[in-house]
Formats: C-alpha cells, sequence, structure tokens
C-alpha cells in the first residue's frame, strides 16, 4: 500500500532503456526495475536521482543484473517531483552528469 510505480524510458543515449521505480514516500523506500538498459564497462554504474524542486537529491546507484531482481536502493527518498537516471562513475557521484543522463520521468 502507498506505494507508486513510474516508468522510466530512455533517450537517444538508451533508446530501448526501460527501468521501473517502485516507490513508497510514507517509508521513504525505493526499489527499481531494470527491464532494459544496455551493459557498461566495470568502472560505471548507473545512477537513479529524485528531482525535488528542480534539484537532484542521490537515490543510489544499481546494476544491470541478468536475473532481472528487483534492487532495493539505499537511499531514503521522501520527496521526488521526477526520477532520472545518469551514468556516473563506479560508487556514484555526488551530482548528476547531465550529458549522461538516459531517461527521466515525472
Amino acid at each position: 500500500p502507498g506505494t507508486r510505480l513510474i516508468e522510466l524510458r530512455g533517450n537517444d543515449k538508451a533508446p530501448s532503456g526501460r527501468l521501473l521505480v517502485y516507490w513508497n514516500a510514507r517509508k521513504q523506500q525505493v526499489n527499481v526495475d531494470v527491464k532494459s538498459l544496455p551493459a557498461l564497462p566495470p568502472d560505471q554504474q548507473y545512477q537513479l536521482w529524485s528531482l525535488v524542486g528542480g534539484q537532484p537529491v542521490d537515490a543510489g546507484v544499481f546494476e544491470v543484473t541478468s536475473d532481472g531482481s528487483l534492487q532495493t536502493m539505499n537511499r531514503s527518498i521522501a520527496a521526488a517531483d521526477a526520477f532520472a537516471v545518469t551514468i556516473e562513475k563506479r560508487g556514484g557521484s555526488p551530482t548528476p552528469t547531465l550529458s549522461a543522463l538516459v531517461m527521466m520521468e515525472k
């Protein structure tokens, strides 16, 4: 109860990209289900961002897994106007690399 499903689709950098975000604001919990994203080199990871009032908030990094398992993000997210995904160096970045933005959805 209280969990919202947000579907993100890739832009021109990941045209076949598709990700499902399950967000429960009351529990401040976010899970991601990678449906389709290109594999990355070992030194890079995808990073999820919540956008609040136009400001990015780190929601954590995630992998493209072969088993398609649901991944629980390790950050608490109480508010979000939108979610976005960027490609960052392994371990994530304190701010998003906008030139590496691969998807975003309100």
